[in-house]
């Protein structure tokens, strides 16, 4: 399945207390990707992203 891999995000997320987005990177395509507020970023959970590469919203599962 699609996996999301986004090192800095993920360390920025475990720093942040509120926040409206933040970027990460597709690790299947490479592609950037937007996470919007409201997303649990955790493993096995699925999150909506904005793919800027497809230009469309998609939902994707978190894998490590």
């Amino acid at each position: 399945m699609f996996r999301v891999i986004a090192l800095v995000a993920a360390g920025l997320v475990a720093c942040m207390s509120s926040a409206s987005a933040w970027d990460g990177t597709d690790a299947d395509s490479g592609a950037s990707v937007e996470i919007d507020s409201g997303n649990l970023v955790r493993e096995g959970n699925e999150i909506e992203v904005y793919d800027h590469e497809a230009g469309e919203y998609r939902t994707l599962e978190m894998g490590d």
